[in-house]
């Protein structure tokens, strides 16, 4: 057998351990809460929050990026194993704490909350994590102004999005470290962020996705840099990376988050990512491309 077939083989080989490696790894790195809010006309409120309990009941800080870290991995882990009924049970025992680490500020007052439903996934495949909802119900004074949200820097990051039932604009913001959010008009009709403020917040998002926490992203930069004695190839491989990146978040963001927040696989993102990157390498170089040092 010729060494490019055999190249391409080990390409192959390697997107799939690398896919079944993440889905590994999924359960044990920490993922951002994602909080909705709706606000209905008589003032009310509610929150759907989905995340992963498990890691907060736990004691798990934001300072582990993986659980496996932690000195409370094994608790975690057994929590992991719990049937819903008894998680929920673990949930509703504790929620006080995790109510008392969320913030929402109404002209500047604390609006109270209370814990509505919990939806708490089967077990399930335990190489994932398990993404629970709690709903909370609150309400906003007649007359209010402005809102705000913060989320405790103890419980991680969290994506905070606001809209109002029957409209269709929703406000957004990530937010890490326990980060105030801006502060929401509630006066008037949401408007959807301009184009340029789109552009600058993720150029900010791409940027700390890389620095600090992309060092995986320098490492393969670096890797296939070291590789190349010549510009194309390099050209290529950062080509090929960024083109699988867009096509996996794309899908993400437009096709498949229902499906992943209902399904738990949103954390196979980045596996798949590195498949159709090693895939599109071995399609459109006939399997070549490993042998960077023989590209002109």
């Amino acid at each position: 057998m010729s060494i490019a077939p055999l190249r391409s083989l080990m390409l192959v080989c390697l997107a799939c351990v690398t896919t079944l490696w993440s889905a590994h790894a999924d359960a044990h790195r920490l993922r951002p809460a994602v909080a909705t809010m709706t606000l209905q006309d008589n003032g009310q409120f509610d929150v759907d929050v989905v995340l992963n309990v498990e890691v907060i009941l736990a004691g798990i800080r934001p300072i582990h990026e993986d659980t496996s870290d932690s000195p409370n991995a094994g608790e975690y882990d057994a929590l992991r194993m719990l049937e819903p009924a008894e998680l929920e049970q673990r949930i509703r025992e504790n929620a006080g704490d995790w109510l008392n680490g969320i913030s929402i500020m109404v002209d500047g007052e604390r609006a109270p909350l209370e814990l509505t439903t919990v939806a708490v996934p089967a077990v399930g495949d335990i190489s994932r994590d398990r993404l629970t909802t709690l709903g909370l119900s609150g309400s906003v004074p007649p007359g209010a102004d402005t809102m705000t949200w913060q989320y405790s820097a103890d419980f991680g990051a969290s994506a905070f999005r606001l809209r109002r039932a029957g409209e269709e604009t929703i406000r957004t913001a990530f937010l890490t470290d326990g980060q105030l959010s801006e502060s929401f008009a509630l006066g008037e009709m949401f408007e959807a962020k301009r184009t340029g403020e789109v552009i600058l917040e993720y150029i900010g998002l791409g940027f700390t996705h890389i620095l600090p926490k992309g060092l995986d992203h320098i490492l393969f930069v670096l890797g296939i840099y070291l590789l190349s004695q010549h510009w194309r190839p390099l050209l290529y491989q950062v080509t090929a990376f960024t083109l699988a990146h867009t096509i996996t978040l794309s899908g993400a963001r437009h096709v498949l988050l229902d499906a992943a927040l209902e399904d738990n696989w949103a954390g196979s993102i980045d596996a798949f990512d590195s498949s159709v990157r090693d895939t599109l390498d071995v399609w459109t170089s006939g399997g070549a491309v490993a042998d960077t040092h023989d590209l002109d």
